[in-house]
């Protein structure tokens, strides 16, 4: 008996097509590497922030896919930037909303929501039995005037309050168990509408993963910078002035007020303030030529002088008609009152009638007239005072005052409270094209 036997021959050519075939399907199919990334750093403007954060991975030949979890929900897509410090090919990055933990938190508030429905329908349930006691408790007080009807045994009488006293213990005691129960009740359910708000602002503010592609040519193990903005942050600067006495300059101290809300936590991050704001445009604007000419201010109030019902205007000067800045004019017993302006004009609307105006200004004396409306001109005199003591503070040492001038007392101040030391923070200035950046030396927490 023979048997035959077939057999397939492959050439040289057919086994190259078929390992280009492998090598091909598996540089097409890239890594996933999932990878822990820290913020190292941020730099805080005045209208949003830029966050630095770093990571390691290790990769091999050919095309890995880095993916960045647990992003700011807040990440604007259009500022990623992503750098590496080895030699490889960047093919693309795009920044995604990872849903993967959705269902599990919309699972979790599912099942928050009915436990939290059941714990209502037993308070329901109690407190319906708790108004059922609450009844037989007033039936209980009204039976009282048994002991009152005529005809009524001792014995009888006896075995009725008996009777009648247990069940009030009973009833009150079955109160007391129900009220405790229902207290009880109401602080798991406070506890439960906190836990379901925390899950419904998780899963409303779905954190961003970003996912960069990858070519490498070797192994190798790459550290990223990835940058981004947020919108949610932010700083303002408030203003402290001291000074330690007064033959030594005004000191003025600048403090930065950093918030964020964006979602993610700053912990021992190196910080930066910026004056900037990103999202301005760099690009210098076209200026608009402005033509100068002559402000007369007495054409421009000649306008406003004619008599409208209701309203009166007009300057204060001093004796010499010089405008004077910041006199008051107030309408005697009313709230309404005004202050003159740079050039000393000023404008009262809705004047009572038959009120009466004062004018007034520290240094002249003051003048009442007639509130009338219409245009007019108030000039006020200089007001002299006698000075009869002059009092000197001292914040230095008294004896440099002293024998300067005759008849002056002196007060020392050398009882008076120091101010507390206020710990200064070490900050570096950068001076750039359109804003400037200070640079704090300790970490922000």
């Amino acid at each position: 008996m023979r048997y035959c036997i077939h057999t397939k021959t492959y050439s040289m050519r057919g086994l190259f097509l078929l390992l280009a075939l492998a090598s091909f399907s598996a540089y097409a199919q890239p890594r996933k590497l999932t990878v822990e990334s820290n913020i190292t750093g941020v730099t805080v403007f005045a209208a949003g922030a830029q966050i630095l954060r770093s990571a390691n991975a290790a990769v091999v030949p050919g095309r890995t896919e880095i993916i960045f979890t647990g992003l700011s929900n807040q990440l604007e897509q259009q500022s990623l930037q992503l750098k590496a410090d080895a030699n490889i090919t960047l093919l693309s990055v795009q920044a995604i909303r990872d849903y993967s933990g959705q269902r599990k938190l919309e699972a979790d508030e599912r099942a928050l929501l009915d436990k939290r429905t059941d714990l209502q329908e037993k308070i329901a349930v109690d407190n319906r039995l708790l108004q059922v006691y609450k009844k037989e408790e007033e039936m209980l007080e009204k039976n009282q005037a048994i002991g009152g009807q005529a005809g009524v045994k001792p014995e009888d009488l006896r075995q009725a309050l008996d009777l009648q006293r247990a069940r009030m213990t009973e009833v009150l005691q079955k109160q007391l168990e129900i009220e405790k129960r229902i207290a009880a009740q109401q602080r798991e359910l406070q506890k439960l509408n906190l836990q379901i708000a925390e899950v419904g602002k998780k899963r409303d503010s779905v954190a961003y993963t970003v996912t960069a592609l990858i070519d490498s040519r070797q192994t190798q193990t790459i550290k990223f910078q990835l940058a981004y903005t947020v919108k949610d942050a932010g700083w303002y600067p408030t203003y402290d002035m001291r000074v330690a006495d007064i033959t030594k300059p005004l000191n003025v101290l600048m403090n930065a007020n950093v918030f964020q809300r964006s979602g993610e936590t700053w912990k021992d991050v190196a910080i930066q303030l910026s004056t900037g704001n990103p999202g301005d445009n760099a690009t210098p604007s076209d200026l608009q030529p402005w033509m100068l000419g002559f402000y007369d201010p007495s054409q421009a109030w000649a306008k406003n002088k004619a008599t409208v019902p209701g309203v009166m205007s007009g300057r204060v000067v001093d004796g010499e008609g010089a405008p004077l800045v910041g006199a008051t004019i107030v309408v005697r017993g009313s709230s309404l009152a005004t202050v003159t302006d740079a050039n000393g004009f000023f404008k009262l609307q809705n004047l009572p009638v038959n009120s009466t105006v004062s004018v007034s200004m520290v240094g002249y004396a003051s003048k009442e007239i007639k509130a009338a409306p219409g245009y007019l001109t108030v000039a006020l005199e200089p007001q002299t005072y006698a000075l009869q003591e002059v009092v000197v503070t001292g914040y230095g040492t008294a004896d440099k005052l002293a024998a300067k001038v005759e008849g002056v007392r002196l007060r020392g101040a050398a009882s008076m409270q120091k101010r507390e030391e206020v710990q200064m923070v070490d900050v570096a200035m950068q001076y750039q094209a359109t804003a400037v950046i200070y640079a704090i030396d300790e970490k922000y927490t």
